[in-house]
């Protein structure tokens, strides 16, 4: 009979996948936050900790593409609010 070898992760490995999330997508951070701090309370198969750490990563990795993918906005100088600009960032400042 095999036995199944469980992984006790470090806490710099729970610390560094817990980062990952922080940068990724929100809705990943609330699905997968929970199966992270269980790695750090129990013994844990290494595949259910490549399948976070892939999870974790995967999801970093979308929030920077989404990220990067952002219009920048512009706002022509003949436009009447664009002569405004400081009035109305001081207003909204204000």
């Amino acid at each position: 009979m095999a036995t199944l070898k469980c992984a006790v992760p470090t806490p710099s490995i729970v610390d560094r996948l817990l980062a990952d999330l922080r940068q990724g997508m929100t809705a990943d951070r609330l699905r997968l936050a929970p199966r992270v701090e269980r790695l750090r309370r129990r013994d844990v198969p290494p595949a259910e900790l490549e399948r976070v750490a892939r999870a974790a990563a995967a999801s970093r990795e979308r929030a920077e593409r989404r990220a990067a993918a952002l219009p920048r906005i512009a706002y022509p100088p003949e436009l009447p609010v664009s002569a405004r600009r400081d009035d109305i960032a001081a207003t909204i400042a204000w």
